[in-house]
């Protein structure tokens, strides 16, 4: 489950959760003014950015076909 915290809690446990994020490949995510921001490790960014929406697709519908 994603940890959602305030700015108030990342300003107290900066070091902390920069750890936890950086021990556990676990992204946190913190709300300011209704939206979300979010700390992600770099293995976990770099995994991200080679998904796209047709290799998900592809993997969950493999005979499904778009033009």
């Amino acid at each position: 489950m994603l940890k959602i915290l305030t700015p108030s809690n990342l300003r107290a446990n900066s070091y902390r959760i920069l750890d936890h994020v950086l021990e556990s490949g676990k992204p946190v995510a913190i709300k300011r003014k209704g939206r979300r921001l979010f700390i992600v490790g770099q293995a976990a960014l770099l995994q991200a950015s080679l998904i796209t929406k047709d290799t998900v697709i592809h993997q969950h519908y493999p005979h499904a076909y778009w033009e």
